[in-house]
């Protein structure tokens, strides 16, 4: 079953194309990747599906419905929350207050302060974090402060959850520890996932299917397998990569 259709979608600011004609389908409990070269067009996007952006031309199909031009609050509504590349929590917060901020603005909108702060505990613990839960989020790390990024988008209970470069700056043990998560999130809960990334070794061990962009368009989509053999894929993506 079809989680999410894009079809001719399009950002176009002023002259130039962000995005340009770009269709794909994900199917309910895929783990998708979004690669390509800096500027390719990924993070816009990310935005346009996330409601953050308007996008000039296209649809977006959400579950059968149509959700193009919607706002960011009403989409995380609907059950579609993305994470943010460059991570910004409430940094006097605790890590347990950041969470409870999702719960309390999400899809189920948890009213009480009980409630949302024992939904926010649950969440921490899934992701192994339970034991830093009262610290001050300004103390994490950087790999703890990506890992709860995640947290956050999961108390706001997603069905699609767009991950924007969540290995960014992370070792290559906390890389492995984030893949690991990330397949929990989709076995335990039921959460499919769309995610961009610039780790290729990480993209090929989750993903279901990849999506490679390059000037806003789309040049190929495939297996990962099938991506890492794309001479397309090789020529604009995957050879500047190795060479660089």
């Amino acid at each position: 079953m079809s989680i999410l259709k894009v079809e001719g979608l399009s950002k176009y600011f002023g002259g130039l194309a962000a995005v340009k004609d770009v269709g794909f389908e994900m199917q309910e409990g895929m783990i998708m990747g979004l690669i390509g070269p800096n500027g390719a067009g990924k993070t816009t996007l990310f935005t346009m599906i996330a409601g953050s952006q308007k996008p000039s031309a296209g649809t977006i199909t959400y579950r059968d419905r149509q959700i193009q031009g919607i706002s960011a609050d009403r989409a995380v509504k609907l059950g579609v929350c993305r994470t943010n590349q460059v991570v910004k929590p409430f940094r006097e917060l605790s890590v347990v207050e950041n969470v409870m901020v999702g719960a309390f603005y999400g899809r189920n909108k948890l009213f009480g302060k009980k409630a949302a702060e024992k939904e926010a505990r649950r969440i921490l613990e899934f992701i192994g974090m339970e034991n830093l839960a009262d610290l001050p989020a300004g103390q994490l790390s950087i790999g703890n402060l990506k890992r709860l990024e995640i947290a956050r988008a999961l108390a706001t209970k997603p069905d699609l959850l767009l991950l924007d470069e969540i290995c960014g700056g992370l070792t290559p043990s906390e890389t492995a520890k984030t893949m690991e998560l990330m397949k929990q999130i989709r076995s335990e809960q039921g959460i499919s996932i769309l995610y961009i990334e610039h780790d290729m070794k990480a993209v090929m061990s989750v993903c279901d299917r990849i999506l490679v962009l390059n000037y806003g368009q789309k040049i190929a989509e495939g297996t990962p397998q099938e991506i890492v053999t794309n001479q397309q894929v090789i020529d604009a993506y995957l050879g500047q990569s190795e060479t660089a």
